[in-house]
């Protein structure tokens, strides 16, 4: 079991299996019970502080049954995650906060239960938790909704007959061409954009579409792509995307010159030391 220490000797914190509870006993001698007070507040909140997965879980089981328990799961992962990665609301911060409140409790009160304090006596610090908890649930179903749009696109895509073996796309201009350097999918984009105001989120997904309609076997990647656009295009065509650095002893990059029925292509190879 943890053991938190104020003064001269420990607090042993049990296990009660049969009630998944914790809990202690402390005899303290009457002649000392003001200046431990507060020691032993901040050792109750440095417990609480250290064991909040379990608050998070009562929580998310009393404000979110909806969910199902590996969704809760999830969440309660991202929000253990978010709540780790707030500067302004560090353990330190959190433990101070609690420490006051609970020690003006345990002058008055001999018996203390946790989730009494944390209920009744720890408002901000449970808002806090009800807020993080709220913005995990939200990135639960937006990632559910992204799952849900990749699955769709690979599935069309798989469905599609290709009209080539391979094609190579370069970042940003949208060029897409075929294994003999022709530009592709010009006319497509075109179509698809439609009026469309044009900036870079609609670039990115006018050609993930062209490239779901084109369905190829393979998909070469030339230049830095966006990391949310470069996962994308390898959860869509899984297995069938890959980069010329990937190519063991040289990297190629492919210059095309207009018109498109009088290409040239040139190759650069450089040697890996």
């Amino acid at each position: 079991m943890p053991e938190l220490h104020f003064h001269d000797f420990p607090v042993p914190w049990q296990f009660w299996h049969e009630q998944g509870m914790f809990w202690t006993v402390c005899d303290v001698p009457e002649n000392r019970i003001t200046e431990c007070l507060y020691p032993l507040a901040r050792a109750i909140a440095e417990f609480i502080e250290a064991h909040r997965e379990l608050w998070m879980r009562r929580l998310l089981r009393q404000q979110f049954d909806y969910l199902s328990s590996d969704e809760r799961l999830w969440v309660l992962g991202r929000a253990l995650q978010i709540l780790d990665n707030r500067q302004n609301t560090s353990q330190r911060h959190r433990v101070d906060l609690m420490t006051i409140p609970i020690m003006l409790f345990v002058a008055e009160h001999q018996t203390v239960v946790i989730e009494g304090i944390q209920d009744f006596l720890l408002p901000a610090i449970r808002d806090e938790m009800l807020a993080v908890l709220g913005e995990a649930v939200d990135d639960y179903f937006l990632e559910r909704e992204h799952r849900d749009y990749i699955r769709f696109l690979r599935q069309f895509s798989e469905r599609q007959m290709s009209s080539c073996a391979v094609v190579h796309v370069t970042y940003r201009d949208l060029r897409i061409t075929d294994e003999r350097g022709r530009r592709i999918a010009t006319s497509l984009i075109e179509h698809l954009q439609d009026g469309l105001p044009w900036d870079q989120d609609l670039a990115d997904e006018l050609l993930l579409s062209a490239l779901v309609l084109l369905a190829p076997a393979q998909i070469v990647l030339h230049g830095n792509f966006p990391h949310e656009l470069d996962h994308t295009i390898q959860d869509v065509f899984p297995g069938r995307v890959r980069r010329t650095s990937e190519r063991p002893g040289k990297s190629k990059t492919v210059e095309l010159t207009e018109p498109a029925d009088s290409y040239k292509v040139k190759v650069l190879y450089k040697q890996s030391r």
